[in-house]
């Protein structure tokens, strides 16, 4: 690992308007996604609903990822990444008139709004990827994604901490109420994210081909992945940890609610732990410039996954924040190297469909998991699901290492140094 000078990335327009936007809008999700699952256990009273809805969230990346990359490969990337925020917003402002009417909804319906704001999103995650290359130049890619690593976790990060402190004396007086201002401040924060989509420039993908049919385009990014000597590898990778990691999300609402006793407050305050990490470690990926992404990939997801099984163990909610803490350093130093080198592997009338077949291959297994947490966590107990957790996040990425054109994956040099006088790519 080599030190990199450190430069300002946002004196780039653009992507300055995309990083604010994504601050925006994450710290609303942070917030939702704490209060959304922890809803779902208080009015079923059922761990495995906690599972199911989960994976009612997660389906359309798998049933509409294909479709999306083909979309972002033909469609300018911020109309898309506009629209998305405007109907998430819509939808959940919807979902507030639901709980105004009904405080405790029938199942098939959070699962449904679950379901319809997944659908929303599915679009988003692709198109704000493949923007990130035209908005700055190829030399400042690891800065802008370690950048927007760091904001990733550092709103959240930033949420949790605030719902530590707020969340429990909002539920001590009323949950309904709680419900309520936490999914009208995530509906608010998608139409602010919205106003800075607005800004950025039109970016229409810069294709050689001429477009065909929706399904020939998807099997084409299919196609790109599986032949690639990096990509192959990785997606198969994901897909065996995205299984494994499912049920993590179902787990901590679990420790914290019926091992620990707590309310939401506490489920934020373990989770600052995790972010924490994330932001540390995405900053330590600011700093320097990791060369071998494959192998850095592989090992430090596995030493990540050192930290899990004892989490299933430990008695005390601090004890828990600091494994969560000492995993979350680990994530970033494993992805950002990888993500920045499948941005400078794909042509960008690729991207969109490369990004969602990732996306969609790595989903394939998370509603099946998700729907099997709630089984598993009655079935193993929670030291056991901390186990098959643990044990899957640190053998799948190492069978990766079998392939010789993943394990000696390089980043170019000087990738991460900052030339002030580059030109951006082409965003018309």
């Amino acid at each position: 690992m080599k030190r990199v000078e450190k430069t300002s990335i946002l004196r780039h327009a653009g992507f300055r308007n995309l990083w604010i936007g994504q601050i925006i809008s994450q710290f609303g999700d942070v917030l939702y996604a704490l209060v959304f699952l922890w809803m779902v256990l208080e009015v079923t009273g059922d761990e495995g609903a906690v599972g199911i809805v989960g994976a009612a969230q997660a389906l359309p990346y798998v049933t509409l990822s294909a479709y999306a990359g083909t979309v972002v490969d033909r469609c300018d990337r911020r109309i898309l990444l506009i629209l998305s925020d405007l109907v998430s917003a819509a939808l959940v402002f919807g979902f507030i008139g639901v709980l105004l009417l009904d405080p405790k909804p029938s199942l098939w319906i959070i699962c449904l709004f679950a379901f319809l704001l997944g659908c929303a999103n599915v679009f988003a995650g692709p198109a704000r990827g493949a923007a990130i290359p035209r908005l700055v130049p190829e030399k400042q890619l690891v800065e802008a994604n370690a950048l927007n690593s760091t904001t990733q976790n550092a709103m959240p990060l930033a949420g949790n901490a605030v719902s530590a402190f707020f969340l429990h004396a909002i539920f001590t007086i009323s949950a309904a109420l709680a419900y309520i201002i936490t999914f009208a401040f995530n509906a608010v924060s998608f139409l602010l994210s919205a106003v800075f989509m607005a800004r950025l420039p039109k970016m229409l993908p810069q294709r050689e081909d001429t477009p065909k049919s929706a399904l020939h385009d998807a099997v084409e990014g299919v196609k790109f992945v599986l032949h690639h000597p990096v990509l192959g590898p990785a997606m198969l990778v994901s897909l065996a940890m995205n299984f494994f990691v499912a049920p993590f999300m179902p787990a901590y609402v679990v420790v914290a609610q019926e091992k620990f006793k707590g309310t939401p407050g506490l489920l934020a305050m373990l989770e600052t732990g995790f972010f924490l990490g994330m932001v540390i470690g995405s900053l330590l990926v600011f700093r320097v410039q990791i060369h071998r992404v494959g192998l850095a990939f592989s090992l430090w997801l596995s030493l990540a996954s050192l930290t899990v099984i004892p989490m299933g163990y430990v008695g005390s909610p601090y004890a828990f924040w600091a494994l969560n803490f000492l995993c979350g350093i680990m994530i970033p130093l494993a992805s950002v190297p990888l993500n920045t080198l499948i941005q400078l592997e794909t042509p960008d009338g690729l991207r969109g469909r490369v990004n969602s077949a990732l996306a969609m291959v790595a989903s394939m297994v998370l509603p099946v998991g998700m729907a099997m947490s709630g089984l598993l966590i009655k079935r193993m107990g929670i030291e056991g699901i901390f186990i098959f957790m643990g044990a899957g996040l640190g053998i799948s990425p190492l069978l990766a290492l079998f392939f010789p054109g993943y394990r000696h994956a390089t980043l170019p040099s000087g990738t991460a140094a900052v030339q002030s006088e580059e030109r951006l790519p082409t965003v018309g």
